[in-house]
């Protein structure tokens, strides 16, 4: 499930894409033919399992408040919850500047 060497820009960018599909209204491999990103992405952005994929599934999770699933998601990527609040708003604060 580890995906090698993998950038914190890359997991900026699986969540980016995850909502293109709906902003553009195309199923999402469409929507990735035409970006230039890695396989492991891909996969993730259209449900495979992968490190990307479990790392989204989680933000998704805590996002949304459904803490039961976040609990399974940290699990799964072996991330503990009490690290979440913090890690979360470091990484709003670095997207808010970057758009």
């Amino acid at each position: 499930m580890k995906t090698q060497g993998a950038t914190p820009f890359e997991y900026f960018m699986v969540g980016l894409f995850s909502v293109m599909n709906a902003l553009m209204d195309r199923p999402m491999e469409r929507v990735l033919e035409d970006l230039p990103i890695s396989k492991d992405m891909a996969v993730a952005l259209q449900g495979g399992e992968n490190e990307f994929r479990g790392v989204l599934d989680l933000i998704l999770a805590y996002e949304h408040g459904t803490w039961n699933t976040v609990t399974k998601a940290a699990r799964r990527i072996n991330v503990k919850e009490g690290a979440l609040p913090e890690c979360y708003m470091r990484a709003s604060e670095k997207a808010s500047i970057l758009v």
